[in-house]
């Protein structure tokens, strides 16, 4: 135990297993209402010039139930766009306080980011009974801006407290994450590559 404690100090709620995580979000997506239809894209971008074409793409992009990367020069839209694509978002999404990940700790919700909604009827996960180590949430919109690196679209380490910080794109899981700045060459690379980070691209994508 002390020799563990050397290298995570993480205190707080129980982590959740990263294969129960995927199961989550496989049985999540089958269930998740698809409810972007063209009439209701129409309505949610009426106050903004968008052609049909574009449209046409965003509902099946929305109604696929993965992250959506929104990204564009300046001044394009990017951020009321997201905004109008989260007011499509039906239903709400379960989050872990944090994974467990080969005996490391991941911690996953985020306050700023996952807006907690209060439990229906103490119901917990497709039925079950509830489970506190997971908090009930309205789908996610992150925003970022030209602080964004390609570090942070890794796991980010702690040395302090000895565990990691979800990425951006996991935190945004499920939902839409919006970049307010369109000059990749401001997104340094990482210095060193996070070890499982195709996990992650695993559990995206999934």
């Amino acid at each position: 135990m002390a020799i563990f404690l050397e290298h995570n100090q993480y205190v707080g709620i129980a982590p959740v297993p990263l294969a129960q995580y995927r199961r989550y979000m496989h049985a999540w997506h089958d269930v998740v209402p698809k409810t972007a239809t063209r009439q209701r894209l129409k309505e949610a971008f009426s106050h903004l010039v968008i052609s049909g074409r574009v449209l046409d793409q965003l509902g099946p992009a929305i109604n696929a139930a993965h992250s959506l990367f929104v990204y564009g020069p300046p001044g394009n839209g990017k951020t009321v766009i997201s905004q109008a694509i989260r007011n499509l978002l039906d239903g709400d999404i379960a989050i872990p306080y944090a994974l467990e990940v080969e005996g490391q700790i991941v911690r996953l919700f985020d306050p700023v980011n996952h807006e907690e909604l209060p439990l229906q009827d103490d119901q917990g996960l497709f039925g079950h009974p509830v489970d506190r180590r997971w908090v009930r949430c309205r789908r996610p919109l992150v925003m970022v801006g030209g602080e964004l690196t390609l570090d942070s679209l890794e796991l980010s380490y702690n040395q302090v407290a000895g565990f990691y910080q979800a990425p951006v794109q996991a935190v945004a899981n499920g939902a839409c994450s919006s970049s307010t700045t369109s000059d990749a060459s401001r997104c340094r690379r990482a210095s060193s590559s996070t070890a499982g980070s195709s996990r992650w691209k695993a559990v995206l994508t999934s």
